[in-house]
Formats: structure tokens, C-alpha cells, sequence
């Protein structure tokens, strides 16, 4: 459901709302051991949020990559 939400918010080109979502997706990648992805996921959402001006969801995206062990 998260990818397919990901998807409709591209298309409503609402990028904040990607670059959360991406974080999320960067989560269950690190369950699925799949770090190379997550860190992908998290520079993709980091480039989104700085471009849309989304600070809050830049700060999200930070305390991710500290929690997610990807700093």
C-alpha cells in the first residue's frame, strides 16, 4: 500500500508527501535487509524534501537515517 501511495503522490506531483513516504519505504527495506536500498530511498527523499522546501520532512529524513544506522 505504501508504494502505491508513493505512486498516486507523484502523480499529483504532491513531494513532500514522496519524500515521506520514501522514508517509510527506506524502513521496510533495512526489515527486508536491503541497506544499499534504504540509503538510495533516503538520498531520493532528501533531494525531494530540500527541492520542495519540506524542512520538517528533511528533519524526518535525518533522524532516519540515525535510527536506521545508515548516518
Amino acid at each position: 500500500m505504501l508504494t502505491e501511495s508513493t505512486r498516486l503522490r507523484r502523480k499529483l506531483s504532491f513531494t513532500p508527501g514522496v519524500a515521506a513516504n520514501l522514508i517509510g519505504l527506506a524502513d521496510l527495506a533495512v526489515s527486508d535487509g536491503d541497506r544499499e536500498s534504504a540509503r538510495e530511498l533516503l538520498d531520493e527523499a532528501a533531494g525531494l524534501a530540500a527541492g520542495s522546501g519540506a524542512h520538517g520532512v528533511r528533519r524526518w529524513i535525518e533522524e532516519a537515517r540515525e535510527e536506521l544506522g545508515l548516518a
